[in-house]
């Protein structure tokens, strides 16, 4: 879980990164509040929050689909971390069975 978290935390903060150094701080504010609020996902997605794993799938799927149309090389790469940060939170059994365990303790 911790993985995806750093890769979903690290992408935005290479987008970010990107984008200042080719277009300078224009819509700077916009893309630190995004930052923000993809913190606070993770952070619920952390916690075990079915509704952050939801969110987060359906999220990462448009951001691959946007990356792979777009046809460049570091959008593909973008894209690449996209489906995996995906299908890991699909897919992963251990994924699955994290946020069993959240589920079951969440109401102790």
């Amino acid at each position: 879980m911790l993985a995806v978290i750093v890769a979903l935390l690290g992408t935005s903060a290479t987008i970010i990164t990107m984008f200042v150094l080719s277009r300078g701080t224009e819509r700077l504010a916009v893309r630190l509040v995004r930052f923000g609020l993809s913190c606070l996902l993770c952070f619920f997605l952390y916690r075990g929050a079915s509704g952050a794993r939801f969110l987060v799938v359906a999220f990462s799927g448009i951001a691959a689909f946007m990356s792979i149309v777009a046809g460049e090389l570091p959008q593909l790469a973008l894209g690449g971390i996209y489906v995996f940060t995906g299908a890991t939170l699909v897919f992963s059994p251990s994924v699955s069975a994290y946020f069993r365990f959240k589920s079951r303790t969440r109401g102790r």
